[in-house]
């Protein structure tokens, strides 16, 4: 997809920002609304900064990050941000997607931002839903605030592109070394159900021209960074930890509970290899040569094209016995 196909979802253009910064100083009483919350001096000294701010970084230095301070000093006792190893730099110095389930679809990325911004990183995309967007001012708000929308009304057909569309956004930002907040399913996890929505792993898999075939009762708790990281390692995360499985088998990958069958004898395994830097017909007439006898090898073009071409990021199945990989 073009960034033309991103128009309607993507945050504003520092360009667009003095326009829109206009329109929202004088869509509300800014300072009724956020004086019970952070007080009226804080109120009086966003609401009066908003219409000066010419881009969105400035936006967020200047307005949000003052205002997310100042709820969190009136509403709370402390917010610590903590990591295995304590190395905030390896997680956030490089562009990464948040993904998680959410209490509050603005607050919980709010506080993964202020933490961010607190130690020098910018601010990530947040992916929120078109249903919550009900008045102009509110999409104003959220797109200047680095939001892109995810669309969620429609048909079956429609959702299922949109899903192809954020998809390709997303990708699109962290290939621009920009880092992306996204809950991995419609809705609160409020009553501590944190499962897995099939959407995610449709979302996924959507990209590489691949179909997706997984039971109805899919469900664990998953909460992950994913880091420049592969299809294949992307769902072995997702999935293994929750006792689940997957392999792929003529463009369809299934999804199935793991299983405690062992691997008799003479029995096949087929595995898939991601080739960068060679178009997956050269690859297949060298390895074909090292199959064994019941060994079969087919290659598939991870952008759908029939027009190969070297270094084109195809997708080798092979299908032989075990002891040969």
């Amino acid at each position: 997809m073009s960034n033309k196909d991103f128009e309607n979802i993507r945050p504003y253009f520092d360009s667009e920002v003095p326009d829109v910064v206009r329109k929202l100083s004088e869509a509300l009483d800014w300072i009724s609304l956020m004086k019970p919350i952070i007080g009226e001096d804080n109120a009086i000294e966003i609401a009066d900064a908003m219409p000066l701010v010419e881009t969105k970084e400035e936006f967020q230095d200047e307005l949000t990050s003052p205002f997310l301070e100042a709820l969190i000093e009136g509403t709370t006792t402390v917010v610590t941000v903590s990591f295995e190893n304590e190395n905030l730099d390896e997680y956030f110095s490089k562009p990464i997607l948040h993904l998680t389930n959410h209490r509050d679809i603005v607050l919980d990325p709010s506080l993964v931002n202020v933490a961010r911004m607190g130690n020098g990183y910018s601010a990530t995309e947040v992916g929120i839903g078109d249903n919550l967007l009900s008045h102009k001012w509110v999409e104003m708000l959220v797109r200047i605030n680095r939001c892109f929308v995810v669309p969620r009304s429609g048909s079956v057909r429609d959702k299922y592109n949109s899903s192809l569309l954020v998809a390709s956004y997303i990708r699109h930002s962290i290939n621009e070394g920009i880092s992306v907040w996204l809950a991995q399913r419609e809705g609160r996890a409020k009553d501590g159900a944190d499962s897995t929505s099939p959407a995610l792993i449709r979302m996924l898999v959507s990209e590489d021209n691949l179909n997706l075939i997984m039971g109805e009762d899919l469900s664990g708790r998953v909460t992950v960074n994913l880091d420049d990281v592969s299809l294949e390692t992307a769902l072995d995360a997702i999935l293994h930890v929750n006792n689940y499985e997957w392999f792929i088998q003529d463009n369809i990958i299934i999804v199935q509970p793991t299983t405690t069958k062992k691997i008799m004898s003479g029995e096949l395994l087929t595995r898939m290899f991601r080739l960068n830097y060679v178009n997956g017909s050269i690859a297949l007439e060298a390895v074909n040569e090292v199959l064994t006898a019941r060994g079969k090898i087919r290659a598939i073009s991870s952008t759908g094209s029939t027009n190969l071409e070297p270094g084109e990021k195809d997708i080798l199945l092979v299908t032989d016995l075990p002891n040969n990989f």
